[in-house]
């Protein structure tokens, strides 16, 4: 360690610096292990993935992009955390300088170690959609909605779709609802078919004018205006869960499926 310190720092920082990308930090990288496979892979190789200047760097900064959020979401790293480390390990150490990020290798190995899946499959998604306005994952998760990938270079913040003001008590009072859909409605405002990233320029004053088909395609959001009124909550965030599903169940597949048919 003492011998190879200069390159083992420098791994360090371009690891923790490509995280940061992701949108990445203290408040939300809830294992810290789950850094170690990049960081290994990342000194192996002595790739430096941080400009995503070549289809390569492009490819497999998405491939660990995914994987990172897949483990974190999936606690691939708690509990027999160190067992768990020496699986992700002995598949890094198969890899030559030169060759990807092992994607689906890791998620094959540590799914047979953990004995559940590793990767994005039904249950994670449905933990996913679990997530509430708040929690410290709720932020990542809903970066895998969207196609942009340097989530740290412009500030983002988790915002209601319909606002709590609208689905305030009082608010709703006032439209005569009753007490029982008052509360169902309520129940329903922190839930992550509620939720969508907007930058932070995007206040809901400017975006709530701009929802057309493009804006609505980028934020996995229904279609319809029938479902755009407050009492139409319930079946907004089912339709919207819908839409956030199917987008989910592509990261199930190695990203080069994805560039390969964005590109066909």
């Amino acid at each position: 360690m003492r011998q190879c310190w200069s390159q083992v720092k420098r791994t360090l920082r371009s690891t923790f610096h490509l995280l940061n990308t992701f949108g990445l930090d203290e408040s939300n990288l809830t294992s810290l292990n789950a850094t170690l496979p990049v960081a290994q892979y990342l000194h192996r190789t002595g790739h430096d993935l941080l400009s995503q200047d070549t289809p390569f760097n492009i490819l497999n900064a998405e491939r660990i992009r995914r994987w990172v959020i897949a483990a974190l979401l999936n606690q691939v790293f708690g509990g027999s955390s160190d067992s768990t480390i020496a699986v992700a390990r002995r598949v890094i150490d198969q890899v030559d300088p030169g060759t990807d990020f092992p994607f689906a290798a890791l998620n094959a190995e540590l799914s047979r170690h953990l004995k559940r899946s590793s990767a994005f499959d039904d249950s994670t998604i449905d933990a996913v959609l679990s997530l509430n306005y708040g929690h410290k994952l709720t932020y990542l998760a809903l970066t895998l909605l969207y196609d942009e990938h340097r989530w740290g270079t412009t500030p983002h913040h988790v915002d209601h779709i319909f606002p709590r003001a609208v689905l305030s008590r009082t608010a709703l009072m006032n439209l005569n609802v009753p007490q029982s859909k008052i509360d169902e409605l309520q129940r329903l405002e922190n839930r992550f078919g509620n939720l969508q990233l907007l930058s932070a320029s995007e206040l809901f004053n400017s975006w709530i004018r701009t929802r057309d088909s493009g804006f609505m395609a980028r934020h996995s959001l229904p279609e319809g205006e029938h479902l755009q009124t407050t009492l139409m909550l319930p079946k907004f965030i089912e339709e919207r869960e819908r839409l956030v599903r199917a987008r989910l169940r592509r990261l199930q597949f190695d990203p080069e499926l994805d560039y390969g048919r964005k590109s066909a």
